[in-house]
């Protein structure tokens, strides 16, 4: 890739995107307490890919009405990304030029052929159903049935960790494993999937944030789920583990 390209940024605003796509709130249709929820989850996963989460600043103020009025997923990410990357550099006053910066950056990374890996693998774990289609019965043609269990859905039994599940309304979508983020140059193979050996869980409130080693470089990832099972039976389980294969944790029962 040339030296003007960036494509640690493009793939973190192409996971933001993805991840946004589960609130199905594009075209705009969502209430004010949606986009508070919205800004408040986006911020916090953008914050989970780093290995400095713990220090993420506050989310700025207006970042819920921001998104309100853009016009997608995409133009959604590119905002959160350039308002993170400002509010940590102190300014705030610069995100139009950032998000210009940033979009054209993606652009050309998406025509790389380590973009397309990267839109490839997303495309292949598609968001859940959309409202529309739903309501009309009709499946979304993107969407694959996933290995979803009974048990998965709270009656009772043991629940595998690649089949915890997180719902948005009427929507279901598969928590495992994480999209895994972190700092990336020319050449560095981007972790995906279940890829990597688990290296460390941390809490935060509801949610797990996991870090992996893969080709001797950390990534960490947010785990956020809906109960079953409860985060601290699925914090001691994934504890256990700690220098497995990640590929071999999903088939643990928690």
């Amino acid at each position: 890739m040339g030296d003007n390209v960036d494509i640690a940024n493009a793939v973190v605003v192409l996971e933001i995107e993805y991840y946004l796509k589960l609130y199905q709130a594009w075209p705009p249709g969502a209430t004010n307490a949606d986009w508070e929820t919205i800004a408040r989850r986006a911020w916090f996963k953008l914050f989970a890919m780093s290995s400095e989460w713990r220090e993420r600043p506050p989310q700025p103020p207006n970042l819920a009405r921001e998104l309100a009025a853009t016009s997608s997923e995409l133009h959604a990410a590119v905002h959160v990304v350039a308002s993170a990357a400002l509010t940590v550099s102190r300014q705030p006053e610069r995100v139009a030029d950032e998000a210009k910066r940033l979009r054209l950056n993606y652009d050309r990374v998406l025509a790389t052929p380590e973009g397309q890996e990267r839109k490839v693998y997303l495309d292949a774990h598609p968001t859940p159903l959309a409202r529309a289609s739903r309501a009309r019965g009709r499946a979304d043609p993107r969407r694959r049935p996933g290995p979803l269990c009974r048990s998965c859905f709270g009656n009772g039994g043991g629940v595998k960790i690649r089949h915890v599940v997180l719902k948005a309304g009427r929507a279901i979508s598969s928590s495992w494993p994480p999209d895994w983020g972190g700092s990336y140059g020319p050449g560095d193979s981007l972790a995906m999937g279940e890829q990597g050996v688990l290296k460390a869980v941390d809490r935060e409130g509801n949610d797990l944030v996991l870090t992996i080693t893969f080709n001797g470089r950390d990534h960490s990832g947010l785990l956020r789920w809906t109960a079953p099972p409860t985060v601290e039976a699925l914090h001691m389980v994934l504890e256990a583990r700690i220098g497995q294969p990640i590929g071999a944790i999903g088939d643990l029962d928690v």
